[in-house]
């Protein structure tokens, strides 16, 4: 990871996690966030609390839909995306270990969030949108 992507997560990690309901002895130390990887609960998808669901499915329809509108709205995506990650963060309820797993996922996907939003032109955007689908189809191999 290259250091303006590490120093963006480190910043998106001051900023994102004291937001949810976490003890401050429970968040990584930046200078580990590179080495985060997410695990399955015993072999089974982390359960993502029922209110903070929604958001996640929201932003996977806005995903999910987006390529069959013919937009090329990359900013207007992301804005929508990002409305549904502050509703994700604020909904926060969850806590232990499938909260930081949550967090494992979630702190570089809004990084990918807002480098979409900071595309320079379309062939950028859409090399960034592919990097926002496929963290959704990580998000769905380790939570529901």
């Amino acid at each position: 990871m290259n250091t303006i992507k590490l120093f963006l997560l480190a910043v998106a990690l001051g900023v994102a996690l004291p937001a949810c309901v976490n003890s401050t002895s429970e968040r990584p130390k930046h200078e580990d966030v590179s080495k985060l990887a997410i695990t399955l609960d015993k072999g089974e998808k982390w359960k993502v609390n029922e209110e903070m669901m929604p958001f996640v499915r929201n932003i996977e329809k806005d995903i999910n839909d987006f390529p069959g509108t013919g937009q090329k709205d990359y900013k207007s995506l992301a804005s929508s995306i990002q409305k549904n990650i502050d509703q994700l963060v604020s909904s926060c309820t969850m806590e232990g270990k499938g909260h930081d797993e949550l967090h494992k996922w979630l702190l570089p996907f809004i990084d990918t969030v807002k480098a979409l939003s900071k595309a320079n032109n379309d062939v950028e955007a859409a090399a960034q949108f592919e990097n926002v689908r496929a963290a959704m189809v990580v998000f769905n191999q380790y939570f529901e």
